[in-house]
């Protein structure tokens, strides 16, 4: 297996071939593979609408299409893709720190924004989640949950929201947050 020698922030696996995989790193960058890890592919744009990137820190393969995924990127937003990671196209949604797709509905997606990331640790996150595959995101209001845990248990310290998994059957959502999950 060779090493990512860049620090990985995000990853998913293909569920149409496990061996095909991406990596998002903290160095705008994100890597493919295409032989389950044995050998990478890395892909820093240079151009067009993921010019500049900073991190990539979120991926997610669509349960239902192979060659359909979004990238979130830190600053820029989410990103998507419909020709298996070759070209991504902004969505006009800004959700910065993780991006996933139910599993098993490729309609759910949910996403991260944390506005001020490094500045206040986190203070404004918010979880988001569509219903029509992306279109459209909506407030899941977790931020008052993680304010209150922050106050209960934290000082009041402004715990940030790091990332989404789904449980296999794609009926429970976990966020993962630096106070703890929820």
């Amino acid at each position: 297996q060779k090493l990512i020698k860049r620090p990985t922030l995000a990853f998913d696996i293909s569920p149409f071939d496990n061996k095909v995989m991406y990596v998002g790193t903290g160095a705008g960058h994100y890597e493919k593979s295409i032989n389950g890890g044995n050998s990478w592919e890395s892909k820093k744009p240079k151009n067009g609408e993921l010019a500049g990137l900073s991190a990539v820190t979120g991926v997610t393969f669509n349960p239902e299409n192979p060659d359909s995924m979004y990238l979130s990127a830190n600053g820029l937003g989410i990103f998507r893709s419909n020709d298996g990671g070759e070209v991504w196209i902004h969505t006009g949604h800004y959700l910065d720190r993780d991006v996933k797709y139910n599993p098993k509905n490729a309609s759910e997606v949910w996403g991260i924004s944390n506005p001020n990331l490094g500045v206040l640790g986190g203070k404004g996150a918010k979880v988001h989640y569509s219903s029509d595959g992306g279109n459209k995101f909506v407030n899941t209001h977790a931020d008052e949950m993680i304010n209150y845990l922050n106050d209960k248990y934290y000082a009041g310290k402004n715990a940030e929201f790091n990332s989404i998994y789904f449980s296999p059957d794609g009926s429970k959502v976990y966020i993962c947050t630096s106070s703890g999950v929820i």
